[in-house]
């Protein structure tokens, strides 16, 4: 087999591996204070609707499920906000929820995610979904993640961004 064909196989087979997404809901972000000034009121930003009945962490885990089945969807979060994020994962496998400690504990779960998923295969394509973004034309992003996803065994690092601003 030459080195040629040898490379496009690999290309084909990274194009036919299974996407991934994991969702960050676990990174540092801003707490807002709702209807009172009480402490317990505090809620992260990917909690709150921002004016609309779903949280931005429920448009996250939507927009990986277009990008990915609803299998292959991971999320990390905190476990200080459970009663916050937990109604908005049922759609999400329990053994696909990765809880850490507290924020500094963020970089932790993404990799337990990601070494869970690369367990199964490592040439499994990966999209990180941050939680604490507002996305203004779901469209147009969901369309870049999966032209990126498609035209990544073209790239030589194996690896693509896509900035998002985030809403703080």
């Amino acid at each position: 087999m030459s080195k040629r064909s040898t490379k496009r196989s690999y290309e084909c087979s990274r194009l036919r591996s299974d996407p991934w997404c994991i969702v960050v809901a676990d990174s540092h972000g801003p707490e807002w204070r709702l209807l009172s000034e009480d402490e317990k009121d505090r809620w992260r930003c990917n909690y709150c609707g921002l004016g609309e009945p779903i949280t931005l962490l429920q448009k996250a885990v939507h927009r990986a499920m277009r990008v990915a089945p609803a299998s292959h969807v991971m999320v990390t979060a905190i476990d200080e906000y459970r009663k916050q994020w937990q109604p908005a994962l049922s759609c999400v496998r329990p053994e696909h929820r990765f809880v850490g400690d507290s924020r500094s504990s963020s970089s932790l779960t993404v990799a337990a995610a990601l070494l869970s998923i690369a367990e199964e295969s490592a040439s499994h394509v990966v999209t990180i979904i941050p939680a604490t973004c507002f996305v203004v034309n779901e469209r147009v992003l969901t369309a870049a993640l999966c032209h990126a996803r498609e035209t990544l065994p073209l790239t030589s690092q194996g690896v693509m961004t896509l900035g998002m601003v985030d809403i703080f």
